[in-house]
């Protein structure tokens, strides 16, 4: 992750509760209805501008996720982890 994306996490954490995405993912899972992986952060990637900095949801993922099934839902959740692993902080 670059310097300004630590940047913003870190101006974010300072202002709100960051909650872990493996935390939130597995609250949001949990949930009936599926919940949000939303973790508070709210900014997309500064370089790539393709995924939440927060819980790694792409801009469609967020924009669509209040009217997609659970299915669908549990299908992104499941690769939330995976993505951020692919973009360490």
């Amino acid at each position: 992750m670059s310097e300004t994306n630590q940047a913003v996490i870190a101006a974010v954490a300072a202002s709100r509760e960051i909650h872990s995405l493996a935390d939130t993912v597995a609250r949001a899972g949990a949930r009936d209805p599926v919940g949000s992986p939303c973790t508070n952060v709210c900014r997309l990637d500064v370089e790539t501008r393709s995924h939440c900095i927060g819980c790694y949801r792409s801009r469609a993922e967020i924009k669509g996720w209040k009217t997609m099934d659970d299915a669908a839902k549990r299908a992104i959740l499941a690769t939330l982890l995976t993505r951020q692993d692919a973009h360490p902080a």
